[in-house]
């Protein structure tokens, strides 16, 4: 095909599918009136490269402006997507700016900006959840929604939803080890209104069930207390109701590992405890690591067989004894050696005396 015309009902169907389509003029032989023309007609941008060292840049570029920018700070109202949840009860608030992100296929998008970009996602990742808020949450695009009566309320449920439990509604519960006991705290976003109870059950480990009490602390805050916990594993069965009917209901879960009264942190101000310990079971009080292993050791007294030690010495004396008969050593011996020296000394001092006296006798 040769001609701007032939491209013509192609460049229509890429333009009916929103798709842009940029060209590159590489060296002198390009057609340089082709490749504008494709570009111009294809809604992108034309580059006229003739040193191939420059096509990296071009296609940098070229990516930098399809992509844009991904931080994004412009004034925009969230949109909802998903029917299944609002989290702005109370109306969306103005945003500020957000990280411009695509949306993950098989994921739920919740909220989502002007541009279309997603706001707030969640997916199921594996066994587990996940959820994406593009937004900051310290106030410098989202200054309106943390002064909104919505912000707790939307982080109570993103929580609620992550950690997997059937929970739905207003409700937080916070358990906390207190003493030998617990301190349950309930958290509702909406003060309970005319004809609205919380009731708050404890499940032990063998199914029994035993109601917590709870008592306002503010209009949204309620406290319950059990003062005296065994060791073991508890669930914890908030329901918020109406008449009949159940409006939120909270299954939290939680541990108790030992009495509290063997926690080391009750030994911090108990003065001279350690002390009297060891004086009770007759120990000392060590103050740098290696006196562990100068421990004083006492002398103790006993009888112990011999019996073997001797028969061993004995079995050994008799093969030394053997040994030796058999192979005689010439061993001499210092003392002996100076004897015999002496003996030989004295031999040859008589036989000279001798030898002497004979010859004195022939000359007579």
């Amino acid at each position: 095909m040769e001609g701007p015309q032939n491209y013509e009902e192609l460049l229509a169907k890429i333009r009916t599918r929103g798709i842009t389509l940029s060209t590159i003029a590489l060296g002198s032989d390009a057609d340089i009136k082709l490749m504008e023309y494709l570009a111009v007609n294809g809604g992108g941008r034309f580059y006229d490269v003739r040193n191939v060292a420059n096509l990296p840049g071009v296609f940098a570029r070229e990516t930098l402006l399809v992509a844009g920018n991904y931080i994004i700070e412009e004034d925009f109202i969230p949109k909802m997507v998903s029917p299944a949840y609002n989290p702005f009860k109370g109306g969306a608030p103005l945003l500020h700016g957000y990280i411009g992100t695509t949306l993950k296929p098989g994921a739920e998008e919740i909220l989502t900006t002007h541009r279309n970009h997603p706001l707030y996602a969640r997916f199921h990742y594996g066994l587990g959840k996940t959820v994406a808020f593009t937004s900051d949450s310290y106030g410098l695009w989202t200054k309106n929604l943390l002064s909104s009566s919505d912000f707790p309320s939307l982080w109570l449920d993103t929580l609620n939803w992550v950690v997997g439990r059937e929970n739905y509604g207003d409700l937080g519960v916070n358990v906390q080890l207190k003493g030998s006991g617990i301190e349950v705290i309930v958290m509702t976003t909406n003060p309970l209104e005319e004809g609205e109870r919380l009731i708050t059950t404890l499940v032990k480990e063998g199914g029994e069930r035993e109601k917590i009490e709870i008592f306002p602390v503010s209009s949204r805050e309620y406290k319950g207390i059990i003062e005296t916990l065994p060791q073991g594993s508890y669930f914890l069965n908030t329901v918020r109701t109406k008449g009949e009917n159940i409006t939120a209901l909270n299954i939290n879960g939680f541990t108790v590992p030992y009495s509290r009264e063997y926690n080391i942190d009750n030994l911090k101000d108990t003065g001279d405890v350690l002390k009297k310990i060891a004086e009770l079971t007759g120990g000392r009080i060590l103050k740098r690591p290696y006196e562990v292993f100068n421990a004083p050791y006492q002398k103790k007294k006993g009888l112990r067989d011999l019996t073997l030690f001797f028969l061993s010495l004995s079995l050994l004396s008799f093969i030394l004894d053997v040994g030796f008969r058999r192979i005689r050593p010439n061993i001499k011996f210092p003392k002996n050696m100076e004897k015999e020296k002496i003996e030989e000394i004295r031999e040859a001092g008589e036989k000279n005396t001798f030898n002497e006296l004979l010859k004195a006798k022939k000359r007579k």
